[in-house]
């Protein structure tokens, strides 16, 4: 009887620890500066767009994204987001508004304030230490750790 209760005490706290860092950001954790974007259009034109000066900042913690204005100007976002095999999904973007209650965005072009295209875009990441860079068949971000 006692060594079914160490089991199971055993097994409760290996499942809360896999449940606790089940997609963990790892180095991706923390704030990251957006600097630029490149955007290539369906026609093949390509434009760039310098954040470097803006105070637009993406941070990752635990299974969150927050989008964040430091200027104040605009509203943040939070997006829930996965990383697998080398990708980032972020799904489900909502109005962060803690007093009235978070809302889904329902306006995609809001996100273009933060450098996304698109509601739920994948991107295929690479980085290290301190540059972070998102990609797409069409956008380029680039990031640097604050």
């Amino acid at each position: 009887m006692k060594k079914n209760i160490i089991i199971a005490l055993i097994a409760t706290i290996l499942v809360s620890c896999s449940l606790e860092t089940d997609n963990y950001p790892g180095a991706l954790e923390g704030m990251w500066h957006l600097r630029s974007m490149r955007h290539t259009s369906s026609t093949g034109q390509i434009t760039t767009t310098d954040f470097s000066h803006d105070r637009i900042y993406w941070l990752f913690q635990g299974k969150l994204l927050q989008l964040e204005d430091k200027s104040g100007t605009h509203t943040s976002i939070l997006y829930r987001f996965k990383q697998i095999d080398g990708k980032l999904e972020l799904t489900e973007p909502y109005i962060y508004d803690r007093q009235n209650g978070d809302r889904p965005l329902t306006d995609e072009s809001y996100l273009r304030l933060f450098g996304i295209q698109s509601f739920t875009p994948t991107y295929t990441v690479s980085f290290n230490r301190k540059n972070l860079e998102l990609s797409t068949d069409s956008v380029r971000l680039t990031f640097i750790k604050f």
